[in-house]
């Protein structure tokens, strides 16, 4: 095949990745009409059939889920009580995290960065933690595991 027409070749693909592109739609059915999943869960199932719809309006050839056992976890109920205001925060526990009732101080660390960390006068030794998920807008972003790791090094 000579260079020109793989170039084409190339040049429709890009192009028909933007065009006919699906990202969208594939955004709005997994992230807000199926929603938040843990592997196991009737919403992972829910998501594993609808990826085999897709593969097989595109055309493949005996797309299927198959069965297969794997051992998860699933939380009944999660509460932060901020004792000094009477405040009930909204919380959802790590994976496998057991059942406790602890009382510490409370500590926001925001982004938990390490520019936030390293300006941070907080004790947060012997302290839980409150942390926004998303990175630090203004910095390098750091995995939400390094962010962890640094917080269990402050003593969190």
């Amino acid at each position: 095949m000579a260079k020109l027409e793989l170039e084409a070749l190339d040049k429709f693909i890009v192009g028909e990745s933007w065009i006919g592109s699906q990202i969208d739609r594939y955004r709005d059915v997994l992230c807000d009409e199926i929603g938040a999943r843990w592997g196991g869960s009737e919403k992972d199932k829910e998501t594993a059939e609808f990826i085999v719809s897709e593969m097989l309006l595109n055309g493949l050839n005996n797309p299927r889920v198959e069965p297969f056992q794997i051992k998860t976890w699933q939380h009944e109920s999660s509460v932060v009580n901020v004792v000094e205001t009477v405040r009930k925060i909204k919380s959802l526990p790590f994976l496998r995290c057991p059942a406790a009732k602890v009382e510490v101080p409370l500590i926001d660390v925001g982004h938990a960065s390490n520019e936030e960390l390293s300006k941070s006068a907080l004790n947060i030794k012997g302290s839980a933690v409150l942390m926004s998920m998303t990175p630090e807008p203004f910095s390098p972003p750091q995995p939400i595991t390094a962010r962890l790791k640094s917080l269990d090094k402050f003593g969190a």
